[in-house]
């Protein structure tokens, strides 16, 4: 039976937090406000601390960009990806990728990113599956709501439950590379957990469960 590698986005397969560095950038461009800036900021500091539920967050975001050109945010997502997080991708996590690809792995992104960077990044490292959150777009427009269930926290399950079904695998037998505690549902249910330069919360977790952690 194929087995199916999970693998986390922002500081995991990136060195970055692509969310904080796509803020400031929109806010220089004069797409987001100083108050959103600093909303999206404080949001972010949290999460990164284990500290905060960042759903709220998704869904603010999402409505800031109701009634937006679907081509205009996806032609400012490429120019980011150009200017600032293609250079982001760690190299040992390519090889990572590639030694699971070696082996007849299934790759797919697990990542509460939107399916604008996360496709990007998937065509860039040829990873077949994008398990993300996604926007509602009705007739080229961004409604602003998000489609549901959000690809965060516990709810990342169902997403790869989904795909596992998809696939007719069982998808916990299989890995998962994170650095976010807010990931501890998805690391517990698979059989090889695995935590990539993690968030101090994660850090002590995975010390006191004996998970792999690697520091890259």
């Amino acid at each position: 039976m194929s087995t199916l590698v999970l693998l986390d986005l922002d500081r995991t397969l990136l060195s970055c937090n692509s969310a904080k560095l796509w803020m400031y950038r929109e806010w220089r461009l004069g797409h987001f406000s100083s108050w959103q800036l600093l909303q999206s900021i404080g949001w972010l500091s949290l999460y990164h601390w284990g500290k905060a539920d960042v759903t709220d967050f998704l869904r603010a975001a999402g409505r800031w960009m109701g009634d937006e050109l679907e081509s205009d945010l996806q032609q400012r997502m490429t120019d980011f990806w150009e200017e600032s997080i293609r250079e982001q991708i760690r190299p040992r996590m390519i090889e990572i990728i590639e030694e699971h690809r070696q082996q007849g792995h299934i790759l797919a992104l697990l990542t509460a990113s939107s399916n604008y960077l996360s496709d990007l990044v998937a065509g860039e490292l040829n990873i077949p599956y994008v398990l993300c959150n996604r926007m509602e777009v009705i007739n080229g427009r961004l409604t602003g709501e998000m489609l549901k269930p959000l690809c965060f926290g516990r709810d990342k399950m169902e997403h790869a439950e989904r795909l596992g079904d998809e696939l007719g695998i069982d998808w916990t037998d299989g890995y998962f590379y994170t650095d976010s505690y807010s990931d501890l549902p998805v690391l517990e249910a698979v059989s090889y957990p695995k935590v990539v330069c993690p968030d101090p919360r994660l850090e002590k977790e995975a010390i006191r469960r004996e998970w792999d952690v690697l520091h890259l």
